[in-house]
């Protein structure tokens, strides 16, 4: 009888083993490959800030400095643009949203992918500063064009000039 409990229990001890290499296995490589697309956002927003500063085009954009994990950028000290990665587990999303003093919600401009591979949306290298800075800018343009069309008709331009315009762009 005494065998049998003792034989029971190799068995038992056995699969708690192959449980517990399975799930190590698992496990590593879940934290790899988070580290590799956190590593490929610091990547990215680094190559971003990098472009922005170092352009010779003044596009009035100062560094914000944020306490989540989003880069950011004042624009003519009114609007904040900012480039989020999604906060879902294993989202590779990235962001692109405007937001005013007056009116902190979110009004998003575009989004894009990050790859494993390190490619924006599958073509743009997140290594190349002329590259991420003209995706930067592809995303950013609209906010640029409003703000024109206002300062060239002397009106006041409200957040939701903003958002009917992506309202529309999103729907169509």
């Amino acid at each position: 009888m005494a065998w049998n409990v003792l034989e029971g229990s190799d068995f038992i001890y056995g699969q708690l083993m192959m449980i517990l290499s399975e799930l190590g296995e698992k496990a590593a490589l879940i934290a790899r490959r988070r580290r590799e697309l956190n590593m490929l956002w610091h990547q990215y927003s680094n190559t971003l800030v990098q472009a922005i500063t170092q352009t010779k085009t003044p596009l009035h954009l100062s560094i914000n400095c944020s306490t989540d994990n989003s880069v950011s950028f004042r624009l003519f000290s009114q609007f904040l643009i900012a480039v989020r990665p999604d906060a879902n587990f294993n989202d590779h999303r990235l962001y692109y949203s405007l937001e005013t003093h007056e009116n902190p919600s979110v009004t998003r401009l575009g989004e894009a992918r990050l790859g494993d591979d390190g490619l924006l949306n599958g073509a743009i290298n997140i290594g190349q500063k002329e590259a991420v800075l003209g995706h930067f800018l592809h995303q950013v343009r609209p906010v640029y064009d409003l703000l024109y069309q206002a300062v060239e008709r002397g009106e006041p331009l409200q957040i939701t000039a903003f958002e009917q315009m992506f309202h529309q762009s999103g729907s169509a």
